[in-house]
């Protein structure tokens, strides 16, 4: 678990603290804190926790900081706390500006300041926090599993949320995008833990309560709307900045989102469940990974989860086949579904495959006839996107059976 900026700034015993440099990385998550003043402490230390620094070791105050600065962003830290005093004077310039250009924070707190009762406070309120995720994930599994969700009323109230006010439900999957490989489990479920910890502290910042659930390589989260409608256009784009932020974080995996409808109680959770998973999955079919796909969006797709497999397939083989049965058919398909993916775009669907547009010209009249159909007549086409939806939505079930 983590604490935030914010809660960490609110600590009595960091009475005197002073933001010197860094402040656009105060949306980082402190994960824990070392005090350490050894030459070389990089071993003892893991990312997303403070460093405090008395500066005991330190022989070159400028030289030595900025080594220390460029460690602790390679080792992507949470921040660098600095004690001036006896032994550091003053925090150079240098240091400061290096800070805000990696976006470390940096802070000093004066001399007399008890860094084990800030260190002790930082864990306390890390092992609370993690106490009370454990519960809220135990119970969501419970709330969820039900049939009747209603009579979980009480304990959402403990945890304070209000059953009657309207939420929605957001549902995300964590994909590994190198290689498979023995560790790749652990590191999906790290950053699964990861964008959780992102999503509920930005949820924190702008006072949108949640309730998260974090499971292998996927992450639930009940966000209640309160009685303004402007939160639901908060919590989208706090959704979409901690997309960014988590992408941004590492390099390893990449995120799916779905987010359902607005209901007006708990009562339907079930139905909003049901919602913000087909979103999800339509956003993986679309592959528009580091993205929330909005349930309400998906259009024409609610109606793919309402057909069989082969319901679909026959539709998708009515209007395809004569291209699947001809020889080059692979081909003109890939060429068919870039023309259209480029809005019928001769000169822009040619150089995304990399041809001459006059061999695009000659494709796409090839396949005008064998479809025997007009490539300029609007519900043609939108029966060939259709098509096409429908195979790439195939393709994902195959794959993800």
């Amino acid at each position: 678990m983590f604490i935030t900026y914010d809660t960490l700034l609110q600590y009595p015993e960091l009475k005197g603290v002073k933001i010197l440099a860094g402040k656009a990385g105060l949306t980082r998550l402190i994960q824990g804190a070392h005090f350490i003043d050894l030459p070389d402490p990089w071993n003892w230390i893991n990312t997303n926790e403070l460093l405090f620094l008395s500066g005991i070791s330190i022989q070159e105050p400028e030289t030595d900081l900025l080594e220390i600065v460029e460690r602790c962003a390679r080792k992507n830290m949470a921040g660098l706390v600095l004690a001036p005093g006896p032994y550091l004077e003053s925090v150079p310039t240098a240091v400061c500006e290096r800070c805000d250009e990696l976006e470390i924070p940096l802070l000093s707190i004066p001399w007399e300041s008890h860094i084990n009762d800030i260190e002790y406070h930082i864990y306390h309120d890390i092992f609370r926090r993690h106490e009370i995720s454990q519960s809220i994930n135990t119970f969501l599994h419970k709330m969820i599993a039900t049939k009747e969700p209603r009579s979980f009323e009480k304990d959402l109230i403990l945890l304070g949320y209000q059953p009657q006010n309207p939420h929605v439900i957001l549902d995300c999957k964590i994909r590994h995008i190198i290689s498979q490989n023995a560790n790749t489990a652990d590191c999906i479920e790290q950053n699964a833990r990861l964008l959780s910890n992102i999503m509920a502290a930005s949820f924190e910042r702008f006072q949108i309560p949640n309730l998260f659930m974090t499971e292998a390589d996927r992450i639930l989260c009940i966000i209640d709307l309160g009685n303004e409608n402007k939160l639901y256009r908060q919590a989208i784009s706090q959704i979409q900045s901690s997309l960014d932020a988590f992408a941004a974080r590492q390099a390893t995996c990449i995120a799916y989102a779905g987010i359902s409808n607005i209901y007006d109680s708990y009562s339907q959770i079930r139905q909003a469940l049901e919602e913000s998973t087909q979103a999800l999955i339509i956003a993986q079919v679309n592959q528009k990974a580091n993205s929330c796909q909005q349930f309400q969006s998906i259009g024409a797709y609610q109606l793919f989860f309402s057909l069989s497999d082969e319901q679909l397939e026959s539709i998708m083989d009515s209007t395809l086949s004569p291209l699947l049965d001809d020889p080059g058919g692979t081909e003109m398909l890939d060429t068919l579904e870039a023309y259209l993916d480029h809005d019928c775009h001769i000169r822009n669907t040619a150089t995304d495959l990399y041809i001459h547009w006059n061999t695009l010209k000659y494709r796409i009249n090839k396949i005008s006839d064998l479809l025997h159909c007009d490539l300029s007549d609007s519900h043609t086409l939108f029966n060939l996107r259709m098509a096409f939806s429908i195979r790439r939505y195939l393709t994902w079930r195959k794959e993800n059976p």
